[in-house]
C-alpha cells in the first residue's frame, strides 16, 4: 500500500510526511511505502494512482472547500484508494462521513491533539492489517508484535462472528484465525464468490461441496472435513441462485 499525504497547505504536508515516515519505519510497516512527492493539486494527486496497488491518502482538510467532490471523484475511478482524514475541525470529518463516499473513508484524527502521533500510529497499524490486501487475501495479525500473515481468498471456507465480541473467525485450509471485523462491512471487500449466508456468517460459495435444505427453509452448506455453515431462510434463496449461476451445484 502506498501512503500519500495531500493538503493544500505545503507546510502541513511536509510535517505529516515526516511524522508518517518515522512511524512507518518505527512500526516496521514493510508493506507500506510513503510517496514523498507531496502532491498539492488534485491533478498531481490523481497522477499518483498509476500503479496496480492500494493507496492510503492522508488528507489534511483545511483550506479546500470541495473535499466531498474530490473523494467522490477519486473513489468512483479508483477502487483501491482509502482516505484517512486529519482535521482541526471535527465538523469537517462529520461532513465527509455523511457523504455518499463514506465507504472510502477509513478513519479520522483530530489534528493538534496531545496524543496525535500516538493516534496516527494506531491508525496506520490498524489500516496495515486491514481486510483487503494486494495479495488476494485477508491479512490477519500474528502473536508477534507487528507481524501478520495473509490468508488467500481461495483457501477460505467461511467467516463467522464470534459471539459477544467484535471478532470474526476465519475457517480456512490451514486451520482458523481471528480478525477484528464487521460482517456487513467485510462482505463489501471480498470477491463475488463470497456471500452472507446469515447475519453472522459469510461463506465462500466456490468451496461448498454439498447443500442440504432444511424443513424450516434454512440450508446447510458443507465444505467437507466436517466443516459446514448455515444459511438463514432469508438468505438461502439468494445463495442457491448464486451457486446455480456459478455452476457450483
Amino acid at each position: 500500500m502506498e501512503v500519500i499525504i495531500f493538503s493544500s497547505n505545503r507546510e502541513r504536508s511536509e510535517e505529516l510526511s515526516g511524522i508518517t515516515g518515522d512511524l512507518m519505519a518505527e512500526e516496521k510497516l514493510k508493506r507500506m511505502s510513503l510517496n514523498t512527492n507531496l502532491p498539492s493539486t488534485i491533478a498531481s494527486l490523481i497522477r499518483c494512482f498509476n500503479r496496480k496497488c492500494g493507496y492510503l491518502v492522508i488528507l489534511f482538510t483545511p483550506g479546500y472547500s470541495k473535499w466531498r467532490e474530490l473523494i467522490s471523484g477519486i473513489s468512483n475511478e479508483h477502487r483501491r484508494v482509502k482516505f484517512l482524514i486529519v482535521s482541526q475541525n471535527p465538523s469537517d470529518a462529520a461532513d465527509l462521513f455523511n457523504s455518499e463516499s463514506k465507504e472510502s473513508i477509513c478513519g479520522y484524527i483530530k489534528y493538534e491533539e496531545e496524543s496525535f502521533i500516538e493516534i496516527l500510529k494506531k491508525e496506520l497499524n490498524r489500516i496495515y492489517i486491514s481486510v483487503t490486501t494486494l495479495c488476494g487475501g485477508i491479512m490477519t495479525p500474528t502473536k508477534e508484535v507487528g507481524g501478520f500473515k495473509v490468508i488467500r481468498y481461495d483457501d477460505i471456507y467461511c467467516i463467522e462472528t464470534i459471539k459477544n465480541t467484535h471478532l470474526c473467525r476465519i475457517h480456512h485450509t490451514n486451520g482458523s484465525d481471528e480478525l477484528r471485523a464487521d460482517i456487513s462491512k467485510l462482505i463489501k471487500k471480498l470477491p463475488p464468490n463470497f456471500e452472507v449466508t446469515k447475519a453472522s456468517t459469510i461463506a465462500n460459495l466456490s468451496r461448498v461441496i454439498e447443500v442440504q435444505k432444511q424443513d424450516n427453509g434454512t440450508g446447510e452448506l458443507s465444505f467437507g472435513l466436517g466443516l459446514s455453515c448455515f444459511a438463514s431462510a432469508k438468505h438461502f434463496p439468494k445463495v442457491k441462485k448464486m451457486m446455480a449461476e456459478q455452476a457450483l451445484t
